[in-house]
C-alpha cells in the first residue's frame, strides 16, 4: 500500500455527506490536494469515472498524462486497501 508514503487521505465530516480526498506527499506532485467528488464504476462496461476538484496545487502543476497516471495509481491503491479491509472483516 502506498498510503502514508505517496499520499494521505483526508475526510471532512458534515451534516449531509462527508467530503474526502487525497494529499500527495511525495514525488513530482507533492503538495497537491484534491477532493474526490464522485467515483463510479459502470458494471456493463467496467469503466471507471472519477470526478475530482483540485484544492491546492504545487507551482507548475499541469493535468497531464503523468498526473492521470498518478490518479490511477492512487485510486487503485485505495480500492485495493478497501477490498482488503472488507475481506478481513468477512473472516
Amino acid at each position: 500500500m502506498l498510503r502514508n508514503e505517496l499520499y494521505k487521505t483526508w475526510v471532512v465530516k458534515n451534516d449531509d455527506k462527508p467530503e474526502w480526498g487525497v494529499e500527495i506527499i511525495d514525488g513530482e506532485f507533492s503538495g497537491l490536494v484534491f477532493q474526490i467528488v464522485e467515483f463510479s464504476i459502470t458494471e456493463d462496461t467496467d469503466k471507471a469515472t472519477l470526478d475530482y476538484h483540485v484544492i491546492s496545487k504545487p507551482d507548475g502543476f499541469e493535468e497531464n498524462e503523468s498526473f492521470r497516471a498518478l490518479l490511477e495509481l492512487v485510486i487503485m491503491d485505495i480500492l485495493r486497501e478497501a477490498l482488503e479491509i472488507v475481506k478481513n472483516e468477512k473472516n
